[in-house]
Order: C-alpha cells, then structure tokens, then sequence
C-alpha cells in the first residue's frame, strides 16, 4: 500500500482517469481476531468465493499523479 493512500484517493477522485488498472474484489475487515483485527483483506484470487463486493484501484499513472500532487501543493 502507498504511504500516501489519501493524496492517491483524492487525485482518483478528481480524475479518475489516472487509474492505469482496477480490479473488483471480495473485500473485508477483520474484526474477530485479536491478531488482525482492523486488517483489511482483498481476495485477490476467489478464494472465499464471495461474490466481489469492491472496485480496488491496483495502479495509477504515477508520473500524471506527481503531476497533481505539485500543482496542488505549489
């Protein structure tokens, strides 16, 4: 995961054409162990069978979200 999770989910919402590949995935929160609890959990390969229940963004256009980032911050 990126350590700037939010400026990625904001520049994704702003323009969601910077988004390079996107998935829809089974996704849930552990809540009932004391290990993980939190911990969110993407079943990236079907193994749960559930049906998809999230859109994830995998990879964005890196070069085009700097981009954002710099104009935002200048």
């Amino acid at each position: 995961m990126s350590p700037l999770a939010d400026p990625v989910a904001m520049a994704v919402a702003l323009d969601p054409a910077i988004i390079t590949r996107q998935g829809k995935y089974y996704v849930e929160v552990e809540t009932l162990s004391e290990l993980t609890r939190g911990q969110t959990v993407v079943d990236e390969l079907g193994v749960l069978k559930q049906t998809p229940n999230m859109t994830v963004i995998c990879s964005i256009d890196a070069p085009r979200w700097k981009e954002h980032l710099y104009r935002c911050l200048g």
